[in-house]
Order: C-alpha cells, then sequence, then structure tokens
C-alpha cells in the first residue's frame, strides 16, 4: 500500500459530500482508518468541512430553486421546518411554567388545603 500523505487525502476530500467512506475508498483504506488520520490532521478536518459546507449550499440552492418554481411539497416542507416561529407546525407545542416545590412546602399547602376543606364540612 502507498503511504498516504496529505495532499493525496485533501484531493480525495473534493467532490466526495464529505462522506468518509468514499473518501476512505478512494485513498483505498477502511472507514475507520480514514477517520482516525482525518482526526489527526487539522487542516483535513477543515477541508472536509468546508466540503459539507458546499454540499449543504447546494442543497440549499436547490430547495430555493424548487420554491420559485413553485413546488407546493417544498413550500410546505419549508415552511415546517422554517417557519415555526410564524405558526407553520404539525404538532401542537404546550408551554408550562413548572416551578420546584420543596418538601416542607408542599405539606404546609397540603396541611392549608385539608384545614380549608375541614372548615367548608
Amino acid at each position: 500500500m502507498t503511504k498516504l500523505t496529505i495532499k493525496m487525502v485533501r484531493e480525495a476530500i473534493q467532490g466526495s459530500g464529505g462522506i468518509i467512506s468514499i473518501i476512505a475508498k478512494r485513498c483505498n483504506v477502511t472507514r475507520e482508518w480514514m477517520s482516525k488520520y482525518l482526526h489527526k490532521h487539522k487542516t483535513l478536518l477543515k477541508a472536509l468541512k468546508e466540503e459539507k459546507e458546499s454540499v449543504l449550499d447546494m442543497a440549499e440552492a436547490k430547495i430555493i430553486s424548487s420554491l420559485n418554481n413553485g413546488d407546493i411539497k417544498t413550500v410546505k416542507w419549508y415552511l415546517l421546518t422554517q417557519g415555526k416561529d410564524r405558526g407553520y407546525s404539525k404538532r401542537e407545542e404546550i408551554r408550562a411554567d413548572v416551578r420546584t416545590v420543596t418538601a416542607d412546602k408542599f405539606r404546609e399547602a397540603f396541611e392549608q388545603y385539608k384545614k380549608r376543606n375541614r372548615e367548608d364540612d
């Protein structure tokens, strides 16, 4: 096996989408080995992150293109995932004000409750 260099791995990262198994296959090593190698070299981790970011940018551009073309499924998906603050959601969120009560405070409140109920009888 040829000894890998940082340059070789950096070239393998380009166009991989940031998928480590693709990079490993291009370098003829296992995915696990490649993962360890990447984590030993900050410059390679940076290149991997940049590759993933470029794929994310491409996906976002496709979403915007679909929105511009009036793709209703994409519009609904986008509103459900990005428009929650404007009320677009499939699920209802319930917010509760929960307060912590110590056992002593609970006993005191319960005793007052029992006392009030005795007075009502």
